[in-house]
């Protein structure tokens, strides 16, 4: 949902900050922003694709009406 995807903001904004605020950055923290925007990356994906596929099937139904 638009919520979760909302979550990984979150920490990516306090990434912002802290980076903007002098705070050191270690590998850790690299890694784990790196893992939130790759969960954010496969999340925009399959929404994607699933809009992508509803749009196919709409189509698709629409032709068999028509052809009928």
């Amino acid at each position: 949902s638009t919520i979760g995807f909302i979550q990984f903001l979150a920490p990516t904004l306090q990434f912002a900050v802290g980076v903007w605020a002098g705070e050191q950055l270690t590998g850790l923290r690299i890694a784990s922003f790196a893992f939130i925007w790759t969960g954010a990356g496969v999340f925009a994906a399959a929404a994607f694709f699933r809009q992508r596929a509803a749009r196919r099937a709409l189509k698709d139904s629409a032709k068999d009406v028509a052809g009928a």
